[in-house]
């Protein structure tokens, strides 16, 4: 089932809701999908399965999360032990 902003507001909303803390605004629930998509990709998922998990028409929509951070490269470089 895709992970869709709405259904992702809809948990945010019961929750807060059941342990009594305000609800903030409903950008929230967009932050909900970019901490799951980019926490999946940097664990190793594959883009086309995050794609399908966020209900993304495209893979060019989901790329955005696919950005690498410095550290990760860094990392990724020195893994190649003077390969290059």
């Amino acid at each position: 089932t895709p992970l869709y902003s709405s259904a992702a507001s809809d948990v945010y909303k019961r929750q807060t809701q059941r342990n009594g803390l305000p609800s903030t605004p409903q950008r929230f629930s967009y932050i909900i999908r970019y901490t799951a998509a980019k926490l999946t990709i940097t664990a190793g998922a594959d883009i086309s399965s995050v794609k399908t998990v966020l209900g993304h028409g495209s893979v060019g929509s989901t790329e955005v999360y696919a950005k690498v951070g410095l550290d990760k490269k860094i990392e990724a470089m020195n893994l190649t032990n003077g390969i290059f």
